[in-house]
């Protein structure tokens, strides 16, 4: 985590940007504000994943262990790579006694809905403009996403071949088809609800920036270009193999796609505000879930998360 931290503050310094702007008293107070805020969402956004993880392993999953897990793991996404946040997590298995096999199907479905959510958003926000970038950058697109693929495959036939049971590969298919079932597929459409929401929360944080801290001059109507704008953005940057939590990558396609529409330097300034933003925010939701694994524990002393100690 160091690591990533020191990598973060490179690629700070390495903007050419007056920082003073984001530390004026009011504006201080909006960044803290937005940081709690997407700390808070940070920790239920793994209800998707423990909801999945519920249905493979047939094994309630506490929500307090799976928000720790779940935003400590997050934390990880800031080293090379952009892959150990998802290894992080079946730490759950461990925990919770459940097959490795369940997390991991669980945690590839919960990274797939995300993209999902936001390509819909962009589909319904800025259409004219999704199709424009899907021409000009599909070629830039398409490659991360066949090598992200191969990679998953990669590491499916390896734990196969690994364990050398038949049992094992059928419980992966198993769980890779399960949403031909009727019960899994209400659930996991519901989940895709859920992440619409959390997405479209997320992308009016950036818009509060851009509007409130960095003083842009835009109307309503230019509302949606910015939000849906904001979603490709973080498509590109989360589909990108090996850039650290997409750092550097988000900010400079928000940057070129709002080109015309928003002064540039203001776009660039606000994407900026909106990585420290993001920053703390993950800081504090690992913060927020310590809380609620206190507060669950003060609540039903019967209750002990010993292995978190």
């Amino acid at each position: 985590m160091v690591v990533s931290l020191v990598f973060i503050i490179r690629k700070f310094m390495g903007f050419d940007i007056d920082y003073r702007i984001l530390t004026a008293p009011n504006n201080i107070w909006i960044i803290l504000a937005a940081s709690s805020g997407l700390g808070l969402q940070l920790c239920v956004s793994c209800i998707p994943w423990k909801v999945f993880t519920q249905e493979f392993s047939k094994k309630k999953i506490p929500f307090a262990i799976a928000a720790w897990i779940y935003t400590k793991s997050n934390l990880l996404k800031y080293l090379p790579g952009n892959i150990f946040q998802y290894v992080g997590r079946n730490e759950l298995a461990l925990r919770m006694k459940i097959p490795h096999t369940d997390v991991a199907m669980a945690t590839l479905y919960d990274a797939v809905l995300p993209v999902l959510t936001c390509l819909i958003w962009a589909l319904l926000l800025v259409r004219d403009g999704f199709f424009k970038w899907v021409a000009n950058y599909h070629n830039t697109a398409i490659g991360p996403l066949i090598l992200i693929a191969v990679l998953v495959v990669v590491v499916i036939l390896a734990i196969f071949f690994a364990l050398k049971k038949k049992e094992v590969l059928n419980r992966l298919i198993g769980h890779l088809f399960k949403f031909r079932e009727r019960k899994f597929l209400l659930k996991a459409i519901g989940c895709l609800l859920y992440n619409m929401a959390l997405n479209l929360v997320g992308s009016f944080w950036f818009l509060w920036l851009l509007v409130s801290v960095v003083g842009a001059d835009i109307s309503q109507g230019t509302f949606p270009m910015v939000l849906g704008a904001y979603m490709l953005s973080w498509v590109v940057g989360y589909v990108l193999p090996g850039v650290p939590g997409g750092i550097g990558v988000r900010e400079a396609t928000i940057t070129l796609l709002l080109t015309g529409v928003v002064a540039s330097d203001s776009v660039l300034l606000a994407a900026v505000a909106f990585r420290v933003v993001s920053v703390f925010g993950d800081l504090l939701g690992l913060l927020f879930a310590g809380i609620i694994i206190r507060v669950t524990e003060s609540l039903n002393p019967s209750t002990k998360f010993e292995y978190l100690e």
